[in-house]
């Protein structure tokens, strides 16, 4: 996270769901940590990624 921020991303545009020490330090969210640590929430997109089918779309660079 820290590299994202020293590139200029705004702390509030980022999001992580396994970061949490990192998001604390600059500031960023951890909407969705508690849903997304259970293994049945990340069974699908680990099979979509695992095709190399998974998309990532980026509203703004």
């Amino acid at each position: 996270m820290e590299p994202a921020v020293e590139l200029g991303v705004r702390p509030e545009r980022i999001n992580t769901i396994s970061c949490w020490q990192a998001a604390a330090r600059v500031g960023a969210r951890t909407y969705g940590e508690g849903a997304a640590a259970c293994a049945v929430v990340l069974r699908e997109p680990a099979r979509v990624a695992a095709r190399g089918e998974l998309e990532v779309p980026i509203a703004r660079t």
